[in-house]
């Protein structure tokens, strides 16, 4: 079976990243300045050669996030179409809906703990929430449906932390689970993986900046 590419990217800086808003309300804040400006660069990594389509989120930061991916790229990538799948909106916070406040944070960062350390994925962080399984079992749902429907093509995905970094963690097979915050996905960071044989293994998990924005 052929192998499919996928190049996961996690969007640019939105205004929600620069307020600490949790939220995977829809559709969401656009991208900030800072955020622009990241989506151009990243439109110029050598790692978006060859792609054949861009899948995105449905949410308006990663929408952005794709747009000015494209345009920042070579003419073969100007001409790509994106298309929206829903399977790649971020994780449901429910109850922790637009708060700001350092114990809303607390309380979904202390989540990672029971889904990983725990082997928890059932484990709703607030009332209202997807479970970690909910989250993975979608994301597993699209990279198979996807590699499936695309054979042998490499793919730009741009999606959101919380669901790249759970999901891609708990599917890739070559991954570990510890130790998950060392590698947490900056905004448009890149993970590349490839789908053969019904497993995601990893082949580039790109370190994050200093600083990054979570």
């Amino acid at each position: 079976m052929a192998e499919t590419e996928f190049v996961f990217m996690r969007h640019a800086e939105s205004q929600s990243n620069l307020l600490g808003t949790v939220t995977s309300a829809r559709p969401g804040t656009g991208l900030s300045l800072e955020g622009v400006q990241q989506a151009g660069l990243a439109g110029r990594k050598s790692a978006l050669g060859r792609l054949s389509v861009i899948l995105s989120s449905p949410l308006r930061r990663a929408r952005e996030t794709a747009e000015h991916v494209r345009g920042a790229g070579p003419d073969r990538i100007r001409e790509l179409a994106i298309l929206a799948d829903d399977r790649l909106r971020e994780f449901e916070v429910g109850e922790l809906e637009g708060r700001t406040d350092d114990a809303a944070r607390r309380q979904l960062w202390s989540a990672w703990s029971r889904w990983l350390d725990q082997d928890d994925l059932g484990h709703r962080p607030a009332e209202h929430s997807e479970s970690g399984r909910d989250a993975v079992e979608r994301f597993q749902d699209f990279v198979r449906a996807t590699a499936a429907a695309r054979p042998g093509q490499r793919i730009l995905v741009v999606s959101h932390g919380t669901l790249l970094q759970l999901a891609l963690t708990c599917l890739c097979v070559n991954i570990p689970t510890r130790n998950v915050h060392d590698r947490w996905i900056s905004n448009t960071g890149l993970v590349q993986a490839t789908h053969v044989n019904n497993e995601l293994i990893c082949t580039q998990w790109e370190a994050p900046r200093p600083k990054a924005v979570v």
